[in-house]
């Protein structure tokens, strides 16, 4: 006993010290192939990636796919994965990456020992870490740290030190990219992530996707759905770092066969690849087998793959074995099991159609674009698929496929027997799939979307690397007023700056309240770089004032605001300054800001949350004065916010700084009288990248003179005093007097000698509308705008099997991938979108719970007896289904189109209560105020008012009432 004992003993030190040294050699291999590279191929990017799990997978070829593409291209690649499996399962088109791997030793002496030497190093940054982490997991400290995936992850980290990469890559959002957050917040590299389908799920604790979206330079999203998925995940997420870069695969490897017709009694053979789990929807293809069979269809189905070593997909496969037992199909489908690339390609060959009944399980599981489903559709094979995940993305209904409802096995029995009934449709469908994927989805199409994105990326850091010694100083102003609810956040985000030469100046305007003390403390904490600057005697002089208090005591070469409700992204300064040293005839920059509800972390707040259109070109420099005719206040063009600039020192000086004389309400436009003076006389480069959140709250100086109606006259303020400008200066050119005299003569210059307010009616004075087509002849009306931003936050709920009133414009476009079915009810035979001809006051041949949201715009007012209308609707939604309903408040009447039909006007209390008799959960929104009310009395665009205008929200004027109810 002793002896075997001594042995285990003896047996373990040898297993951990072969470990450890294994671990110390990859280091030492890493670290040699790093500089080698310096050396030898200075010009190449380092790239280390990880998916840390066996490799290779076959299901992986994606991950494979553009790893390899990157090694093509010149990128210097290496591949950490933690278990080898046999080379077999990885095509010979994937060998470059084969000799690019680099095993991960995880043994728990080994992390044990990472952990040691870099909690040594930087205990400070581990820590702040370990708060990051827990805040967005809900894990505690103690649970975190004693986590074998967070212990891993410094075995990981060690090896990414020794190799010094230029950047950091990762798949999926599973251990491997929980390993590249702890790197790249340790040692300070930029990483992205290929998101394939994972990110929905809730299955593992570390999964973190809003955090990885907030810190990762490049998000690769594998089709349109996912990037907007990963949208509503985090609605601040910067949506130009998501990148949509399809699966792609090397066409060559998959070229075009020619499907010869069954001979004699042979079957039609019917083939799949894929891993046998619950969303391949695998039993349902077995019952369309079936169906087939007992209609007198000779077909046959071979499943390429096999099961993972996951509980349910081993669950899944002794499913379907039973299931094709139960339905007598042994001789007619076969499970081939896992086979290699050539034998695959011997199969499609062979074979006349390829089906993927894929589907949508509970959990959210599903797939992006199959690779498989790539491959067949490049060798000419027709498609039959379902419409789950993003495959709707890969083909189009009819043309180089057939698409039908996921979990319908009548469904998909009838599609392959239309085409096995028609050689000629087959062969024409099959000829388009191929097309297509030579066209869109070959590596040679797609891939070049990644390198170019990483290669701009990579450049920029390099230039950015290359001055480290001699980088200008960053002087960033932040001017407050009282500001003690909101002014720790802003200051905390300059802190959070991934670049670090700058300054902060506190400025003070006169405070009353807590934030004197917030920024005198913090100032004295970092001495280093912080100070706090006041007016003589603690006076108030307003914020251009307070503004150039700050210029006149900056050091840097480059000056950038924040004010003290806004908050910066980290890479803010970075990315700005790097841009300002590439193109130096800018003098300042500006990008796109999201204007932020959601900082209240209420929903409604939340879905509010938005990134404006610039209305200008961007990625460029702009000459002056080209920016003044198109943007706020002159053009339609969004204006910068005052915390988005950057802007060089010397030229603020030279301007003359803010005009000081902008107080009181006409602060509201302070910003703008500098920012027409730079676009008058220097050239801007504009970006669309998004590096700030503008803070709405009631408060603010916007949101103030918005809700006093003061803004007109607050602009006319502006106007006057920049025509006089431009006359001080004797500047001559005719399209900014254009502008300037266009924009005056709209805000009337004339004010009424008794002191009240004076009224320019203008285009208004008149007795009939300005539009008779509720504004559809001069763009959106005011009403749809309404409309649309309603059914934009309830989107979600539209799913499934959907129903509409007259078209399906809405649920096609609001619920997009997310619907099966889209039924058209209309009233009367005729409209051949209808596919449901009813009245819904008497619809009883409409099946009870058939529906999963029923979207009813603008047609409630017709319905005579409304309460009819509601009894059916709520009877033919599902459980828990949702209806979105719209209708007008203040609102002209149609005598013309619905003389005979509008019955009804609303109001938010009477729709409350008609819809509270049948429906238990009611939510009412109301939309509008009195310059929307006017507007579209008058037949106004939504065009033609500001953005501002039309969200300020004003119950008394209920233009239009909206309302979500769902059924218990």
């Amino acid at each position: 006993m002793i002896r075997k004992l001594k042995f285990r003993y003896l047996r373990k030190r040898i297993v951990e010290n072969f470990s450890i040294l294994f671990h110390r050699i990859q280091c030492i291999r890493l670290r040699a192939d790093s500089t080698i590279a310096r050396l030898f191929f200075p010009q190449r990017f380092r790239i280390l990636a990880t998916a840390c799990w066996s490799f290779p997978i076959y299901s992986q070829t994606f991950v494979y796919q553009e790893l390899t593409q990157l090694i093509r291209k010149g990128f210097q690649v290496r591949f950490l994965y933690s278990n080898q499996d046999s080379r077999k399962q990885l095509a010979s088109q994937f060998n470059a990456l084969w000799h690019s791997r680099m095993r991960l030793n995880l043994h728990h002496k080994v992390c044990q020992r990472d952990y040691e030497y870099f909690a040594k190093r930087m205990p400070e940054k581990i820590d702040q870490l370990v708060d990051l982490i827990c805040q967005a997991s809900g894990v505690r400290p103690e649970e975190l740290r004693a986590h074998h995936h967070f212990q891993e992850a410094f075995a990981f980290t060690r090896m990414v030190k020794a190799y010094r990469p230029d950047y950091l890559h990762t798949y999926f959002f599973y251990e491997g990219t929980f390993f590249g957050l702890v790197a790249s917040y340790l040692l300070g590299i930029p990483r992205g992530v290929s998101c394939y389908a994972d990110h929905m799920l809730q299955d593992y604790v570390f999964k973190l996707v809003p955090l990885h979206l907030e810190q990762c330079s490049l998000v690769i999203a594998t089709s349109y759905q996912i990037k907007q998925e990963l949208l509503r995940i985090l609605r601040t997420a910067n949506p130009n770092n998501i990148i949509i870069k399809p699966n792609a695969i090397n066409a060559e490897e998959f070229p075009v066969v020619k499907h010869a017709e069954p001979k004699n009694e042979e079957p039609y053979r019917l083939v799949s690849v894929s891993r046998i789990e619950p969303k391949k929807g695998l039993l349902f293809l077995s019952e369309a087998i079936q169906t087939l069979r007992q209609r007198g269809f000779n077909v046959e189905w071979h499943l390429i793959g096999d099961v993972d070593g996951s509980s349910s997909s081993k669950d899944y496969a002794q499913k379907l074995r039973a299931r094709i037992g139960e339905l007598n199909l042994t001789g007619y489908i076969h499970l081939e099991g896992q086979k290699s690339e050539s034998e695959i390609k011997e199969f499609f060959r062979r074979s006349h159609l390829f089906i993927a009944p894929f589907v949508q399980t509970e959990s959210g599981d599903k797939d992006g674009i199959p690779t498989s489903l790539l491959e067949g559709m490049s060798s000419g094979l027709p498609v039959v698929a379902t419409n789950a995940g993003s495959i709707p993305e890969v083909i189009e209904e009819a043309l180089d496929g057939i698409l039908v409802p996921q979990r319908d096995s009548d469904a998909l029995a009838d599609a392959i027997a239309q085409l096995l009934k028609d050689s000629e449709r087959r062969s024409r469908l099959g000829k388009n799939a191929a097309k297509k994927i030579r066209e869109r989805f070959d590596v040679r199409v797609c891939e070049t979307t990644f390198h170019d994105s990483l290669s701009r990326l990579l450049s920029l850091q390099r230039r950015i690397d290359a001055n480290q010694d001699n980088k200008p100083l960053v002087t960033v102003i932040m001017i407050f007023f009282n500001a003690r609810k909101f002014m720790n956040e802003a200051i905390e985000s300059v802190f959070a700056q991934t670049y670090k030469n700058w300054e902060l100046l506190l400025v003070d305007d006169g405070s009353s309240d807590e934030s004197t003390h917030i920024a005198k403390r913090c100032a004295q904490e970092n001495q280093d770089r912080v100070r706090y600057l006041e007016h003589t005697g603690h006076q108030n002089h307003g914020m251009s004032a307070t503004r150039n208090l700050g210029v006149r005591n900056a050091r840097g070469e480059y000056v950038a605001f924040i004010d003290a409700d806004d908050f910066w992204f980290p890479h803010k300064l970075e990315r700005q300054v790097a841009i300002l040293e590439t193109e130096r005839r800018a003098q300042m920059i500006y990008g796109a800001t999201q204007y932020w509800h959601g900082w209240t972390n209420q929903p409604t707040g939340l879905e509010k949350d938005y990134i404006p259109e610039l209305g200008v070109t961007h990625q460029t420099v702009t000459e002056p004065p080209g920016l003044i005719p198109l943007l706020h206040p002159f053009g339609a063009g969004t204006a910068p916010c005052p915390s988005d600039l950057m802007i060089r020192r010397k030229t603020i000086e030279q301007l003359g700084g803010f005009e000081e004389h902008f107080q009181g309400k006409f602060q509201f436009f302070e910003d703008q009288a500098f920012l027409a003076k730079m676009y008058l006389n220097h050239p801007v480069f504009v970006s669309n990248e998004c590096w700030d959140k503008h803070r709405y709250h009631p408060e603010s100086c916007d949101s103030v003179v918005t809700a006093s109606g003061e803004s007109d006259s607050v602009r006319r303020y502006f106007l006057e005093w920049f025509e006089r400008y431009l006359s001080e200066r004797k500047i001559k050119d005719g399209a900014v007097w254009n502008t300037v005299q266009k924009a005056l003569s709209k805000a009337g210059k004339s004010t009424n000698p008794t002191g009240s307010q004076h009224l320019e009616w203008g285009s208004f004075r008149r007795l009939k509308p300005i539009s008779l087509d509720w504004g559809f002849d001069r763009g959106l009306p005011i009403d749809r705008y309404y409309i649309e931003s309603f059914l934009a936050q309830h989107a979600d709920d539209i799913h499934d099997r959907t129903l509409e009133i007259e078209d399906d414009m809405y649920t096609s476009r609001f619920g997009g991938n997310r619907t099966t079915v889209r039924d058209v009810l209309h009233v009367e035979e005729g409209n051949p979108k209808a596919t449901i001809v009813a009245d819904l006051t008497c619809a009883e041949h409409i099946p009870d719970n058939r529906f999963d949201c029923v979207v009813l715009t603008q047609t409630l007012q017709l319905i005579y007896d409304t309460r009819a209308a509601l009894r059916t609707i709520h009877r033919i939604l599902k459980p828990g289904g949702v209806l979105l309903a719209t209708f007008p408040g203040i609102s002209r009447i149609s005598h013309t189109e619905w003389s005979g039909s509008w019955y009804w006007a609303f109001t938010s209390t009477s729709a409350r209560r008609l819809f509270g008799e049948f429906f238990t959960t009611v939510d009412v929104q109301v939309y509008g105020n009195v310059l929307a009310a006017t507007a579209f009395l008058q037949g106004v665009a939504s065009e033609e008012l500001k953005r501002e205008e039309l969200d300020y929200q004003d119950p008394d004027y209920e233009v239009l009432i909206a309302l979500r109810a769902v059924k218990a």
